[in-house]
């Protein structure tokens, strides 16, 4: 088919695999005619009282006519946005439906998805407000880097390109060039990333090759015979990658271990061929690094120097320092040094947030190496690239990125205690207090257990710890001063990472418990996932 990539048609087949959702709209191929597709909807739930669409639509056409068919049950498919039904209804539950539709053709870069949604009666499914449900599924690589309320399933894409952009949330059909372009960050941006070693920007696949010692750039237009299209040999161990505007930046480390941060910028000409345009050497073991805006933020691992005498060497171990360096590509595709800190310690977690970058991690001349300094920087003020905030220290460990959050100008951090016995913490600080002041707290989640995944979403906390099953703690945070836990589920095995989707929480985590067949002697222990309603 026209309408749609080999990559996206495998995507799909692994969705129509899965369980059905309550309320989902996806594609299959007719087997009897290779000129139409099958749309398939099926809906869980009786709905009382409403308007019912079903649509074919191209965000990026320019006029109304070829933006958007819609399906209805008296004349099938139609140009324009029209209900299936001529008046709202009680629609109730079934299994499936599937109607036929003519091959689509998506022209190159727009996005293209089939919209089933439910709204209220004679309300339109413009306004999310409305909405009662919806299911959005993606008919091109450029809809897929799309991040609608609905949408079946998500592809990782270039950081800079404009998702905002929504006709079924208000947008306009009329892109402009600027909107077209992968183009760097503005200045004013808040925009966040934390990159990978590949990136997929209109129909190339960065990759930063690390056994091949190699970056390259492979052409995907055709997802049936990709292509080498260009490759050039790194100085060192790839770490990272970002993609502002034309330049490629790739953060790397020595393969043999020696000190230091290595920063290369590319460039890809007209014709394909890759150029080093700048290099830049950082102090420091390379940990990780992120961006907001144009500004990179590379945290690096140091040692102080010891001094002259014997027992500044034997210390040395407590010299350790976390280098924060903040970084602006410029138009000439030079990497210029803007703000710069230091911190005591090491073995950092860094979370970066619009306005705020979070770096928790254990400081050695702490008496009690349970204990864990949070310092977060304020990243708003245009004059101060890193504006450092009080310094806040918990009684316990951060595990990871996702145990921190930032919202409203409140810091949210959840630890695991010192003693187990004691259980873990969820607690609520005031950015905008000289001490960084305690503002709520929920304690003693799970004496006795082990602190696991953690996710935040709006105004509620996900919590996973451990014993020998797996509790999953839902906490209130819409009261910031008595966060309350109000719901908790029993488990076997344990979540190591969480993700929330609309009303469904998927984890992914290990089940440690023996079938009837399986021994226990030496324990148990396989990938488990679990989806959450």
């Amino acid at each position: 088919m026209q309408m749609i990539y080999s990559l996206l048609w495998g995507a799909i087949f692994i969705l129509t695999s899965l369980p059905a959702f309550a309320w989902q709209v996806t594609l299959q191929p007719n087997e009897a005619d290779d000129t139409t597709a099958q749309v398939v909807v099926s809906n869980e739930n009786n709905l009382s009282n409403v308007d019912v669409y079903l649509a074919w639509f191209d965000q990026d056409a320019t006029s109304t006519e070829q933006s958007m068919l819609s399906w209805t049950l008296a004349q099938g498919w139609q140009s324009g946005l029209i209900p299936i039904f001529p008046e709202p209804t009680d629609l109730p539950a079934f299994e499936s439906y599937t109607i036929d539709i003519e091959n689509q053709t998506c022209p190159e870069n727009h996005r293209c998805f089939l919209a089933f949604v439910a709204t209220l009666p004679e309300q339109s499914p413009v306004i999310t407000e409305f909405r009662q449900v919806a299911s959005f599924l993606p008919l091109s690589l450029s809809a897929g880097c799309e991040r609608l309320q609905g949408q079946e399933f998500f592809l990782s894409c270039n950081g800079s390109v404009n998702r905002n952009l929504n006709l079924f949330d208000g947008g306009d059909l009329v892109t402009t060039a600027e909107d077209e372009a992968a183009k760097a960050p503005t200045a004013d941006s808040q925009e966040t990333e934390k990159p990978d070693i590949f990136k997929h920007v209109g129909n190339k696949l960065l990759y930063a090759n690390g056994q091949a010692q190699r970056f390259q750039v492979i052409d995907v237009s055709d997802f049936s015979n990709p292509r080498l299209e260009s490759e050039i040999a790194l100085s060192g161990n790839p770490r990272e990658l970002y993609v502002l505007g034309d330049y490629y930046v790739l953060l790397q480390t020595h393969y043999v271990g020696e000190n230091g941060t290595y920063l290369t910028v590319l460039n890809q000409s007209s014709e394909g061929t890759l150029t080093i345009v700048h290099e830049m050497k950082l102090a420091g073991w390379f940990i990780e690094s992120r961006r907001r805006g144009e500004l990179i933020y590379s945290v690096t691992q140091d040692f102080t120097p010891p001094e002259n005498t014997l027992d500044d060497v034997y210390d040395r171990i407590n010299a350790q320092v976390l280098d924060i360096t903040a970084l602006r590509l410029s138009e000439a595709g030079q990497l210029e040094k803007v703000d710069g800190t230091q911190l005591s310690g090491y073995s950092p977690t860094v979370a970066i947030f619009p306005d705020t970058l979070v770096i928790a991690n254990h400081n050695p001349e702490e008496e009690k190496w349970q204990t864990t300094q949070i310092q977060a920087f304020d990243l708003s003020q245009p004059e101060k690239a890193l504006v450092a905030l009080p310094t806040l220290k918990v009684p316990g460990q951060v595990p990871s990125e996702f145990h921190l959050s930032v919202t409203n100008q409140q810091l949210r951090v959840v630890y695991g205690p010192e003693d187990r016995e004691h259980g873990s913490t969820l607690a609520i600080y005031d950015l905008t207090s000289p001490e960084m002041a305690l503002i709520g707290k929920v304690d003693e989640i799970a004496p006795g257990e082990a602190l696991f995944a953690t996710r935040f979403v709006d105004n509620s906390a996900f919590v996973v710890t451990f014993e020998r099953k797996d509790p999953l703690w839902v906490i209130d945070l819409s009261d910031a001063t008595a966060p309350t836990i109000v719901g908790e589920l029993h488990v076997p095995g344990w979540s190591e990472k969480l993700f929330f989707h609309e009303d469904r929480l998927f984890a992914v985590g290990i089940d440690d418990q023996p079938t009837e067949n399986e021994e226990e002697l030496f324990g148990v222990s396989r990938v488990a996932l679990s989806l959450f309603d």
